[in-house]
């Protein structure tokens, strides 16, 4: 998956129907969603990537922690780029779908995160994308260590 190429507002969702985005549509959005929020980690500046996220999100690492809106959310986000400002992320989605007619996005898959070391990490994920002010932002995001 390319990340090089981010549309000028890639969270923004264009359906061509009422009944939600095609799969191909809702490919595309979360395909541009991902490299828009690679873009905002490599600039080291939290607060753009807490503009990526619905004020009611809630982020969860499984037997970690748990973070619910954006004051927590921040904090992790600013202990991510201090303690891995080069990380690479390498996602396989394994299922995407929309539901209540385009209200919701869903993305289920495997991200790798690439260290500068030589260290990869493997994690599932699920994450839920709301729409939000006609921008889709992350509203779930659940991540387990592969093992």
């Amino acid at each position: 998956m390319s990340f090089t190429k981010p549309l000028k507002d890639p969270i923004r969702g264009h359906v061509s129907n009422d009944q939600g985005p095609t799969e191909k549509e809702v490919n595309k959005i979360l395909d541009n969603f991902r490299a828009e929020y690679v873009k905002r980690y490599a600039t080291g500046d939290p607060e753009q990537l807490l503009q990526m996220y619905h004020p009611e999100a809630v982020v969860i690492h499984v037997g970690q922690f748990a973070k619910h809106q954006h004051d927590a959310i921040r904090e992790v986000l600013k202990k991510w780029i201090k303690e891995q400002p080069k990380v690479e992320f390498e996602e396989h989605t394994i299922r995407r779908f929309s539901a209540s007619n385009g209200d919701y996005l869903f993305s289920v898959g495997v991200l790798t995160l690439n260290f500068p070391n030589g260290k990869k990490v493997k994690q599932n994920y699920e994450s839920i994308y709301r729409l939000h002010e006609g921008r889709y932002l992350l509203y779930y995001d659940r991540a387990e260590y592969a093992v």
